[in-house]
């Protein structure tokens, strides 16, 4: 692989990196994720228990579930929001007159 300098390819090498971002490629960290979800849900309903709140533990649970999502929601907009800031700070569209 040859060197290509940055000023013939008209981008930095910072831009040329951010091209490579894939935040969608998290495999493992997924799974992961779950695991831990699960572990976190059955803590959070012990600890509820232990101050003497009853509650429905399959409630509860979908109560985590949609809190998660909405934060997982809120992540990728985020991510799509940046990528497309970037990538209009690397190609700006130009204006129509």
């Amino acid at each position: 692989m040859s060197y290509e300098s940055p000023i013939f390819l008209r981008r930095t090498p910072i831009e040329l990196k951010a091209e490579d971002l894939d935040f969608d490629k998290i495999g493992p960290f997924v799974e992961y994720g779950m695991q831990m979800g699960k572990e976190i849900d059955k803590l959070t309903f012990q600890a509820i228990e232990r101050v003497g709140i009853t509650v429905d533990k399959d409630e509860l649970i979908k109560a985590l579930q949609y809190d998660r999502d909405q934060y997982d929601k809120g992540f990728r907009d985020g991510v799509k929001s940046e990528r497309e800031r970037i990538n209009n700070l690397i190609n700006p569209e130009e204006e129509d007159d």
